[in-house]
């Protein structure tokens, strides 16, 4: 966008500046130095007003990247030996790669970790969500590494609502299947995230979760 933005601009500029690069004294180099610099300055001005403007605003990133957006509030439930547990994940798109930092409650609302992504990548070829991570339970002794994989599924068009797969602990190799729904396009406090999860998975039957090698 701010390459074609920047040529069209460019070509509008030659209209304006060229009567007066005609007027300068003879010699090519003052005309080359004042092309370069009215060239470098139109570009890194455009570039740098679409980049504040990119990240400044939610609404623009979502119609920009559309099928590709998973900026927001995501929820999640699993149950484990018959105990409830809530998942909240927040994902940011804003610096133009995709950030992820999550956190799991008990059924009281306790937290019981938090991880964070290193590396993620958007396959939208085969609808997939994949990530490394960084994770710190707070019944283990020392954090971890992890994988996360994840389907991602639209209930009609532009942005998708539900992700859908597992992740899984480098220590173990097992994965955690976990099923999570966007609440909201932006980042809401965990007490509200909380609120919207048992709203959603109360109305559902779980069993144990399963624990699968890979």
């Amino acid at each position: 966008m701010a390459l074609s933005l920047t040529v069209f601009v460019m070509f509008w500029l030659i209209t304006i500046v060229a009567p007066w690069l005609k007027s300068m004294p003879d010699g090519e180099w003052p005309k080359a130095v004042a092309a370069v610099v009215l060239a470098f300055g139109v570009y890194g001005t455009i570039s740098k007003a679409l980049w504040h403007v990119f990240r400044s605003s939610r609404w623009l990133r979502r119609w920009l990247l559309s099928s590709a957006y998973v900026e927001g509030t995501w929820v999640g439930h699993y149950q484990r030996h018959g105990l409830d547990r809530y998942t909240v994940e927040y994902i940011d798109q804003s610096e133009g790669e995709v950030r992820i930092f999550g956190r799991e409650f008990d059924e009281n609302g306790k937290t019981r970790g938090s991880w964070h992504s290193e590396t993620a990548m958007l396959d939208l070829t085969r609808r997939k969500l994949v990530y490394t991570y960084s994770c710190d339970m707070h019944a283990r002794r020392s954090g971890h590494r992890g994988v996360g994989v994840f389907m991602l599924c639209y209930e009609g068009k532009g942005a998708p609502s539900i992700l859908d797969g597992y992740a899984a602990d480098l220590l173990d190799g097992d994965k955690d299947p976990n099923k999570e729904y966007r609440v909201s396009f932006k980042d809401i406090p965990d007490e509200d995230a909380l609120k919207e999860a048992r709203a959603r998975f109360s109305s559902q039957t779980f069993s144990p979760v399963l624990r699968a090698s890979v």
